[in-house]
């Protein structure tokens, strides 16, 4: 039987996994972070550096990993891991994020998500009652992660589900 980690690297990656967090979005979510933070993002696109580079322009220090999210550690250097995860692995990794009860996180996701049956099993499953839900200012209009343009048709919300940063609730950015 395939480990969770050997089934997810067998998956060829999907285009949907590509799709880039505008910089606007990651200022805002700054705002909850604190002064000393330094951001994991351990989902790096094959494609671009727009996150680490959002990241620099607001001075705030970001860790880059390439290697496997599901067998590695948080970087030493790094506080907090701050992402928009690969769609395709998003349940996969909001278990490994909760089963993982000392890291701080937060994931940028369809707000669809939070609600759903799967991640309600999944919090379950973990005993997890200390999750925050951050609603960014405005829709996530995502950026295409070949041409750079922001495309202004998203059709869903996506808020950040997220431990460790701010208080168990809501909060809005």
């Amino acid at each position: 039987m395939l480990t969770t980690a050997a089934m997810l690297a067998a998956k060829n990656n999907v285009s949907s996994d590509e799709w880039l967090t505008p910089t606007d979005v990651w200022a805002d979510f700054k705002t909850v972070l604190k002064e000393d933070d330094v951001v994991w993002e351990p989902f790096v696109s094959k494609l671009q550096h727009l996150s680490k580079d959002a990241w620099t322009q607001l001075d705030v220090p970001c860790i880059e990993t390439t290697t496997d999210f599901f067998t590695q550690d948080m970087p030493k250097d790094a506080t907090v891991l701050v992402s928009n995860p690969p769609f395709s692995k998003k349940f996969q990794v909001v278990e490994h994020c909760l089963q993982h009860k000392e890291l701080k996180f937060a994931l940028l996701l369809p707000s669809w998500v939070f609600a759903s049956a799967t991640v309600r099993k999944i919090i379950y499953k973990t005993n997890t009652t200390d999750i925050a839900l951050i609603v960014p200012k405005k829709r996530v209009h995502y950026v295409h992660p070949h041409t750079l343009k922001q495309m202004k048709k998203t059709n869903f919300d996506s808020a950040f589900i997220s431990r460790g940063i701010l208080p168990a609730g809501v909060h809005y950015l």
